[in-house]
């Protein structure tokens, strides 16, 4: 048990949110209620329509990564690059990696891929020796330019062999 709070029936989600911040100090941008029935309760869903008639109800809270999402980095020189963060956790297609988030700024964080594969300057600097069972790893630094997600980010990528080349697309899908 979080904590209790009172609520009206013609209160939003958001405002929801808002109180149990005050009361329990898990930002509200991180919760997502979900109802006994199994629906979640959104920002914009009014209280008294997601309750109908009942006069108490409990949530379940699930806390949520502040930056949880889908987005499309685009290096410089290079494709555009898709991928989802879940908490400490960044999936790209059939690969994940842990994300490293900074501890003195929570808008930064990295992580970092090993894909199969070589490239140009793998070639160049292992004398044509390195192969694609090898493989290289690819890392992301990102900065997010606010504390919701909708705002981008900006970064750098590096892959092995390479020099860091910075990010020109860097979105919140």
């Amino acid at each position: 048990h979080l904590c209790t709070v009172e609520a009206s029936h013609d209160w939003t989600g958001l405002q929801l949110k808002e109180a149990i911040q005050a009361s329990s100090e898990v930002e509200a941008s991180t919760q997502r209620l979900v109802l006994g029935s199994g629906g979640e309760l959104r920002d914009q869903d009014l209280i008294g329509s997601a309750l109908g008639n009942a006069e108490e109800a409990d949530l379940l809270l699930i806390r949520k990564g502040r930056y949880d999402g889908s987005y499309e980095a685009q290096p410089t020189w290079n494709g555009l690059c898709k991928f989802e963060i879940a908490g400490s956790t960044v999936y790209r297609g059939e690969l994940s990696a842990p994300v490293l988030w900074d501890e003195a700024n929570p808008r930064k964080c990295k992580f970092t891929h090993h894909v199969n594969g070589t490239a140009e300057w793998a070639t160049r600097h292992t004398n044509g020796t390195h192969t694609a069972e090898q493989g290289l790893d690819e890392t992301f630094e990102l900065e997010f330019l606010a504390d919701t997600p909708q705002a981008g980010f900006r970064g750098q990528f590096q892959r092995s062999y390479e020099g860091k080349l910075d990010l020109q697309i860097g979105r919140f899908c």
